[in-house]
């Protein structure tokens, strides 16, 4: 397993507060909401899923963390050989850039 190649902090989510922009989102360093990680640019009609994506990207480097846990866990319990586990891997190496076709 490679190593993760982002900075494993919380994220928050800042709403974009210039004229005329309020339905953008910033994904920001919880420790410094200076800091963008990304910016997501919305309209009224998607307004909803839209921060629910940006709710959800702000909590993937603690969701990655979590699963590693959980997977280091199952595998202490149940060994390598099991679906749940190779499932949890390949999502954790999507999440690292392995094995995506661009």
């Amino acid at each position: 397993m490679s190593e993760v190649k982002w900075t494993p902090e919380p994220l928050d989510v800042d709403e974009d507060y210039r004229p005329g922009m309020a339905w953008n989102r910033h994904l920001v360093l919880a420790r410094d909401h200076n800091m963008r990680i990304a910016f997501m640019a919305n309209f009224t009609p998607h307004h909803d899923a839209a921060e629910r994506w940006a709710n959800l990207l702000a909590a993937a480097p603690e969701l990655y963390e979590a699963l590693k846990i959980v997977t280091n866990t199952l595998v202490y319990l149940k060994g390598e050989d099991w679906e749940t586990i190779r499932s949890a891997r390949a999502v954790m190496a999507k999440a690292r850039g392995e094995g995506t076709e661009r």
